[in-house]
């Protein structure tokens, strides 16, 4: 649970280089597999950009809501979900550059979800 106090804190530093990924190589992904990659890519998120993120997408709340929930604008919520969502792109690409380089292949969506299994 992430504290409220910690929400705005803008100089915070969030940084996951110590998890360590590793390739599984089996034909089947399930649920469990797509929960770690989601938990891996909200990992590089602020706490804030986390909450929107979660609210938006688990929660199925919308920017009106949020932006009530949260106390924020909601043009202030649409900007920082899309920096969240870029976050999260962008470490899905090095996630596949990296599964890349073990397998010597290009990977999917589906290797870089089994390869954080």
């Amino acid at each position: 649970m992430i504290s409220l106090s910690n929400l705005c804190d803008t100089m915070a530093v969030y940084d996951d280089a110590d998890v360590k990924y590793d390739l599984v190589l089996d034909d089947e992904m399930n649920e469990d597999a797509i929960m770690n990659e989601f938990a891996l890519l909200l990992n590089v998120l602020s706490p804030l950009e986390r909450m929107i993120v979660e609210l938006s997408v688990i929660g199925g709340f919308n920017v009106r809501e949020m932006s009530r929930l949260i106390g924020l604008s909601k043009s202030n919520i649409v900007n920082r979900r899309a920096e969240a969502f870029k976050k999260m792109r962008e470490k899905m690409l090095m996630q596949q550059d990296h599964i890349e380089k073990i397998t010597g292949q290009v990977a999917s969506l589906r290797k870089i979800i089994e390869g954080t299994s």
